[in-house]
């Protein structure tokens, strides 16, 4: 009989065990159901709700690699849906309590390009890709990352052109936007690091107000464009830039400074083929689509 309350204690930590297992398995399905649905380009409640999946295993089974590896995937998937501020909020907490884990090398690597590319923070950035070459000097992927301690112009090209070959080097169904952010922030770097370079950095923040506009960031884009004109007044590229913006600021339906663009356009290089856009759509802005097809009609008349 003295026995008995061993073996009922065993007993109990056998049942509680076993239902912590049950849960486990029940949310390991919940996270492997949500995964199967998830589109990682778009935020929906399937995304979402995979986020709060990964960060519950990790708060409830916080003693394994597991937990490690789900908030790596929360991390990575925070990223493709650009909330930033909240996969780095996920790397730290790796780096603080899974410091020895296989999610480790990738949480650095993901750090470092959200610093990088995202938050624009080189200091950040340096100490994350640092933190990896250090840490993992036999990894497959460290010769590359060495590459960022190189110099700055060197690096910022070296990106430039490997995400462009990526973006454009095969047959995609459209810019991955994760990815043309990545490009956008790259050309902007060069363009307002390298004041010097007057033939390339006017055409690299061109590009940047161009990935700008396809990702819907229009004042963005202006705000590019505007400083490509202060900097590099006598650029090839600055007729092409003041009509880009012109046009710009008449799909945010700012009329008055689209005319004002268009009519620069025309002032400076009126032998400019775009010029002659700029005068057909100057000839339009501002009018409702009632008054362009009397204008038309009169037009019409005259022929």
């Amino acid at each position: 009989m003295k026995y008995l309350p061993f073996y009922a204690f065993l007993c109990f930590f056998v049942l509680l065990n076993t239902a912590c297992d049950r849960k486990k398995a029940a949310l390991n399905a919940r996270i492997a159901a949500l995964e199967a649905k998830v589109d990682s380009n778009k935020i929906t409640d399937n995304n979402t709700d995979l986020v709060t999946a990964y960060n519950e295993y990790a708060q409830k089974y916080g003693g394994n690699g597991a937990a490690a590896t789900n908030l790596l995937k929360s991390a990575n998937l925070n990223y493709q849906m650009t909330n930033f501020q909240r996969s780095i909020g996920e790397i730290d907490i790796i780096k603080e309590k899974y410091g020895t884990s296989k999610a480790m090398p990738d949480a650095l690597l993901l750090e470092g390009d959200i610093y990088d590319n995202f938050m624009l923070n080189d200091e950040k950035a340096a100490a994350a890709y640092r933190a990896f070459v250090d840490k993992y000097p036999d990894n497959q992927r460290t010769n590359e990352i060495k590459k960022y301690f190189s110099s700055d112009r060197e690096r910022i090209t070296g990106r430039i052109k490997a995400y462009e070959k990526e973006a454009f080097g095969k047959k995609t169904q459209g810019l991955n936007p994760i990815l043309a952010a990545k490009l956008m922030a790259q050309y902007e770097k060069y363009g307002r690091t390298f004041t010097d370079d007057s033939t390339q950095s006017p055409v690299y923040l061109l590009k940047a107000g161009e990935v700008a506009q396809s990702l819907g960031m229009v004042s963005r884009a202006i705000l590019m464009w505007g400083k490509l004109l202060q900097e590099y007044p006598k650029s090839k590229v600055v007729p092409e830039t003041i009509f880009m913006q012109a046009m710009a600021y008449d799909v945010l339906h700012n009329t008055a400074q689209a005319q004002t663009s268009f009519k620069a356009l025309i002032q400076r290089f009126p032998n400019h083929i775009l010029s002659k856009n700029a005068q057909v759509a100057l000839d339009k802005s501002g009018k409702s689509p009632e008054e362009l097809v009397k204008q038309f009609e009169k037009q019409k008349e005259k022929q």
